[in-house]
Formats: C-alpha cells, sequence, structure tokens
C-alpha cells in the first residue's frame, strides 16, 4: 500500500482533476449564460495547477534538477501556496458574489476577497521567502476562513431566499457543499505537518490517503453535479 500512495497518487489526484475539468467543457455550453461557467474555468485553472506542480518530477526524469539547486523554486510550495492557496481563496470570494443576492453579503464577500489579497501582499512585502516555505502557515489558515465563510455565506443567502425550496436542484449547493467538506477535512493537515520529518512515511502515507480521499470525493462530485444539475439563470 505504501508503494501504491508513492506511484500513484500525483497521478490519480491529476486524473480525478482531469474528469471534473473534462465534465466542465462538455457541459460548458449549458451553464454558458450563467456564473456556473467561471467555475468551470476554475476546474481547468486547477489541472493547469496540477500540471505545472509537478515541474521537480519532469526535471528529476531529465537528470536536470540539479539546474534548480540553490533556488527557492526548487521546492513546489511556492507554487501551490500562490495558485491554489490563494488562488481558491480569491476565486470563491469572488465567485459568490456572482451567487448571493444580499447586498450586504456581497460586502461581506468583497471584504474577504481583499482580506487574502492583502494578506499575500504584505507577505510578500515584509518576507517574501515565507511564501516558498514548506509550511506557509499564514497563509493556509487565512485561505481556510475565506473560503469556509464564503461557502457559509452562500448557505446563509439561500436560507434567506425562496431558493431554499428547490436547493437540491443548484450546482452551487452541492460545489458549496463540497469544498466545505475538502477544507474542513485538509486544512488540520497543515498543522500536523509541523511536527513530522519527510522520513516519517507512516504519516505521509496517511496524509496522501486523506487527501487522495478528499480529492476523489470532491472532484468526482462536481462532475456528477455538472452533469445531473440544469442551469439556474442567476
Amino acid at each position: 500500500m505504501e508503494e501504491f500512495f508513492k506511484e500513484n497518487y500525483s497521478l490519480l489526484t491529476k486524473l480525478v482533476v482531469l474528469i471534473a475539468a473534462i465534465s466542465g467543457l462538455f457541459n460548458y455550453k449549458k451553464f454558458a449564460n450563467t456564473i456556473v461557467k467561471k467555475f468551470i474555468i476554475f476546474l481547468v485553472f486547477v489541472l493547469f495547477i496540477e500540471i505545472i506542480a509537478n515541474y521537480p518530477s519532469y526535471l528529476i526524469s531529465l537528470n536536470k534538477y540539479h539546474l534548480l539547486d540553490g533556488m527557492l523554486i526548487r521546492k513546489n510550495h511556492w507554487w501551490y501556496a500562490l495558485t491554489w492557496t490563494t488562488g481558491s481563496a480569491l476565486f470563491f470570494s469572488y465567485y459568490y458574489r456572482g451567487v448571493v443576492k444580499a447586498a450586504i453579503l456581497k460586502t461581506v464577500l468583497k471584504y474577504l476577497f481583499w482580506t487574502m489579497a492583502l494578506t499575500i501582499i504584505i507577505i510578500a512585502i515584509v518576507d517574501y521567502r515565507y511564501i516558498f516555505s514548506s509550511f506557509p502557515v499564514v497563509i493556509e489558515i487565512v485561505s481556510f476562513f475565506v473560503v469556509v465563510l464564503s461557502a457559509l455565506i452562500y448557505f446563509i443567502d439561500v436560507l434567506q431566499s425562496n431558493t431554499i425550496l428547490k436547493f437540491y436542484k443548484s450546482i452551487n449547493f452541492y460545489i458549496s457543499c463540497v469544498i466545505l467538506f475538502w477544507w474542513l477535512v485538509t486544512t488540520p493537515l497543515v498543522f500536523y505537518q509541523v511536527y513530522y520529518s519527510n522520513v516519517d512515511w507512516n504519516f505521509i502515507i496517511l496524509k496522501w490517503q486523506i487527501l487522495l480521499f478528499a480529492n476523489i470525493l470532491t472532484y468526482i462530485t462536481f462532475s456528477i453535479a455538472l452533469i445531473w444539475c440544469k442551469p439556474q439563470n442567476n
């Protein structure tokens, strides 16, 4: 089992992301006149993130990894910190502004967006090397709260409107449930990871198992929702 996760974790993750991105592209026309089209573009962006993130492996296979010796980008932590951790928080706080109807909730989402943006800007100015660290906990925490609060704001808006009568028909309901699940399950791993070294394979395999389970459930749910749900005008 340990060897299986060592060799296939990255491939399986990219596979489920690819399935979700393809599902989105095939259904893009169906959602072309709704806010969901931006979510589909985001899924394609996530696939791009995962492909580029493997650049250390690409260089190792070409015997060129030594070219990154002494460089801050030798590990791909910075790539995920900027594109996934920061990018996803910015996206969802922006995305839900086009979904919720209450003006005050839109304002809160706008402040959440700028909270994430200012956090990464301040960190870059004060100590840009922090972005390249293995455990950029501050970025992870701010991203977690921005994404979770954005999803909760969506649910609050649903409860305050007639949408509650047909919530199960909306793709945004499933998107919100899944992203809440993903962040609540995976974020604690960031804090535990600080206490383990790279040679502790028991923890690494457990972390991969949790992440893989969360990724499979998340992106397969996205795929099913894109196929099953009908478009709804904003």
